[in-house]
């Protein structure tokens, strides 16, 4: 194609009268500690309390108006935050929320007949109105950081600072 251009032949097409420059490819570095930790921090608390309720589809935000504990003598509880001002509501991208409706899709079709607006998003084994054990969550991300060779972080270290 050059050897046409150099002797001043017509181009056939427009992009051929110039060579892109070629971008160099990037490496793709393994998950940062510092993102991974900040996601964890920061979403944790909020992720295993959610329920489908809590999902506003036509404004893309979730409502975060609960907490989950365990304690040894009630188990896994589902509370509300001490305060009015700790329910909030935040903005959730695009391509979350469509993996969002994407997992109630499947609930639905796991449970026909079932209204999930009380359900939780992140059920435990029990069902889809049980909460997760906190406990075992944060056993799963040990592991993961272990495995990954990440430092080790408790998620549930983050909890007083998110619910302030």
């Amino acid at each position: 194609m050059m050897y046409s251009l150099e002797r001043g032949l017509k181009a056939e097409y427009e992009k051929d009268l110039y060579d892109p420059e070629r971008v160099k490819a990037r490496e793709v570095d393994r998950t940062k500690t510092d993102f991974a930790r900040f996601v964890l921090e920061e979403w944790f608390p909020i992720c295993i309390g959610l329920k489908w309720g809590d999902v506003d589809e036509r404004c893309s935000t979730l409502t975060i108006q609960r907490n989950v504990v365990y304690t040894p003598q009630s188990g896994v509880v589902v509370g509300t935050p001490k305060t009015a001002n700790s329910v909030r509501v935040i903005h959730v991208m695009q391509s979350t929320l469509s993996l969002l409706l994407m997992l109630k899709a499947q609930r639905k079709r796991e449970n026909p007949g079932t209204i999930l607006a009380g359900s939780l998003i992140f059920p435990g084994e029990a069902g889809i109105f049980e909460a997760r054990d906190p406990n075992a969550v944060t056993r799963r991300v040990k592991r993961f950081m272990k495995v990954n060779r990440l430092p080790d972080l408790s998620p549930r270290s983050a909890a007083p600072k998110c619910q302030a």
